[in-house]
């Protein structure tokens, strides 16, 4: 083989963020000063709310879903 073909093991270089992504490292959004709502469990899977607009969202579906049921079993619907 000659000097200018890549070896079979050798691996072409990539940006960071490709590498990173490659890594299975979540792509961070850009800093906008505001804080996300939902974040990724830091052990596990799924994610989990961080600010009181979470707590508040699962609150209401929770209520929402508890309104549905007892709405199906006394035949409101």
């Amino acid at each position: 083989m000659s000097q200018d073909s890549q070896q079979p093991d050798e691996r072409p270089d990539y940006p960071v963020e490709h590498v990173g992504h490659l890594a299975g490292q979540a792509e961070q959004p850009p800093p906008t000063g505001k804080k996300p709502w939902f974040a990724p469990n830091s052990g596990g899977v799924g994610y989990h709310p961080q600010t009181w607009q979470g707590v508040l969202i699962i609150v209401l579906v929770i209520i929402v879903i508890t309104f549905l049921i007892a709405a199906l079993k006394k035949g409101w619907f």
